[in-house]
């Protein structure tokens, strides 16, 4: 999704890691390549320890142990049982906001005796991601960012190559570029090892580019205890995603099956008419 980022964000400096890749090819050039829009993958990261020791340099590298790092699940949250309850991140709302589209969802839910969370940028931190099998949520909303290529769920914390990395180095964190801000996103590996419990059936929507591009982030989910996963299988507008899952919501918590109500939604709203991307499903 294309659109100016806000001025307010603190742009990102490189650290740790990167400063020895730079230190590197200062004096080692190469041809240059062309630049993309892409999950900064834990393979980047390796390179970067090999670069580390061709060069003969030393970094100290900060690891910050997270919530998610640690195995460090909360021992007060224990699992729940289905609920009617759903849930939107949104961190897309950094830089493309739809307040009326929070709106349509938290009425669709109360309308359908559904209750509503709301995760705000402010709010989406690792803890609640790491937790979020364990709350119960019918239905969870992942109102993101995503990156062509790989599926991701992009967050709203701003990347550092110097935090989290050992989670970076796992594959369950990568990098994700939105104009010129860099941020975390989620992997399948962080999916599967570092969230805690199961999902109790959990309809998880990721609203995100290509966030069906491929099914290993759909995968992840399913066998985490999801019912199933619904997204692009492309590049999307911001406009588009939010009129489609306005849609869906609808259907969804009217009782149809995923299925039914995909193929409704396609039928009725239509893909995106500036990219061709259509919504598809998994397990389809």
């Amino acid at each position: 999704m294309k659109r100016r980022a806000r001025k307010n964000i603190v742009p990102v400096r490189t650290s740790g890691i990167d400063e020895v890749i730079l230190h590197w090819r200062s004096s080692h050039p190469r041809r240059s390549t062309h630049a993309r829009f892409a999950v900064g993958q834990a393979r980047n990261l390796r390179t970067g320890l090999f670069l580390l020791l061709l060069a003969s340099l030393s970094v100290s590298l900060a690891f910050q142990t997270g919530v998610f790092e640690a195995n460090g699940c909360s021992s007060t949250m224990q699992s729940m049982q289905p609920v009617h309850k759903v849930a939107l991140i949104d961190s897309l709302s950094l830089d493309m906001p739809n307040p009326d589209f929070v709106k349509s969802i938290a009425s669709l839910s109360s309308a359908s005796g559904y209750h509503f969370d709301y995760y705000p940028p402010d709010n989406f931190s690792f803890e609640v991601l790491t937790n979020l099998p364990k709350l119960g949520y019918a239905i969870l909303i992942f109102r993101t960012h995503g990156a062509l290529g790989e599926p991701v769920v992009a967050t709203s914390m701003v990347y550092s190559s110097s935090s989290h990395v050992r989670a970076q180095l796992g594959g369950e964190l990568g990098r994700v570029q939105v104009n010129q801000h860099q941020y975390f996103g989620i992997l399948p590996g962080f999916v599967t090892k570092d969230m805690c419990g199961r999902f109790p059936g959990t309809l998880v929507l990721g609203m995100g580019c290509t966030s069906l591009g491929g099914d290993a982030l759909a995968k992840a989910f399913v066998e985490k205890g999801a019912d199933g996963f619904v997204g692009w299988n492309g590049w999307v507008t911001q406009g588009h995603t939010d009129a489609v899952f306005t849609y869906l919501v609808r259907l969804l918590l009217s009782g149809d099956l995923v299925g039914a109500a995909v193929t409704n939604t396609m039928r009725t709203v239509g893909s995106d008419p500036a990219t061709g991307s259509i919504l598809t499903h998994y397990p389809s």
